[in-house]
């Protein structure tokens, strides 16, 4: 690879849809030895495959969201059916296995951050299990637990009930009945009434 083949490589990155004699024509060359450059870039696996970039906003997708999880359980069983309960979520475009305070990295995507407030939001496939902490009554409160799980790595969202004003927050999700549980347990000697969902 020379410095041409990387100046091709740099403007596909930025508009993959320059044809050949576009490039040609920025890089100095006639078209056809561009064509087999680029052909060859193909063949080697350099360049994989040419995408469109959406507009997330005209999509309604405009904000995104990073959330977190740990789980107690590392196996590659257990990293399986992760990905299996969460796959299907459209939300969900990326999962990262990281090191660390953190296991695993979601990207998500949704029209704004509300969305990920909203209960029905976080209704959970099949296998997976949340720690709910039932009825804070002060936001105060509220914000101390979530701030001190989220310092420790775990995901946390907060939900207002309008029939009370209670506030629910709930961590996870976890990929097993066992670490949730283990969570709960936790938050219990802590003195928090917690419950595991579903």
């Amino acid at each position: 690879m020379d410095k041409l083949d990387r100046k091709i490589l740099e403007l596909l990155q930025k508009d993959g849809g320059l044809t050949a004699a576009e490039l040609a024509d920025r890089i100095g060359l006639s078209k056809a030895p561009c064509w087999r450059r680029i052909k060859r870039l193909q063949e080697d696996g350099v360049i994989k495959q040419t995408v469109a970039l959406l507009n997330a906003r005209s999509l309604n997708l405009g904000t995104t969201v990073f959330v977190t999880l740990k789980t107690a359980n590392h196996s590659e069983a257990w990293f399986d059916k992760f990905v299996k309960a969460v796959r299907d979520i459209p939300e969900v475009t990326e999962i990262h296995r990281m090191s660390g305070d953190v296991d695993y990295l979601m990207r998500i995507v949704v029209p704004d951050i509300d969305v990920t407030m909203s209960p029905g939001f976080t209704a959970l496939p099949a296998g997976m299990f949340m720690v709910q902490i039932a009825a804070v009554s002060h936001p105060e409160d509220a914000d101390v637990l979530v701030g001190a799980l989220r310092k420790r790595g775990y995901g946390v969202s907060v939900h207002r009930d309008p029939a009370d004003a209670l506030m629910h927050v709930e961590v996870g999700p976890f990929a097993s009945r066992t670490d949730a549980g283990a969570m709960r347990q936790k938050l219990l000697n802590d003195g928090y009434n917690a419950i595991v969902l579903p």
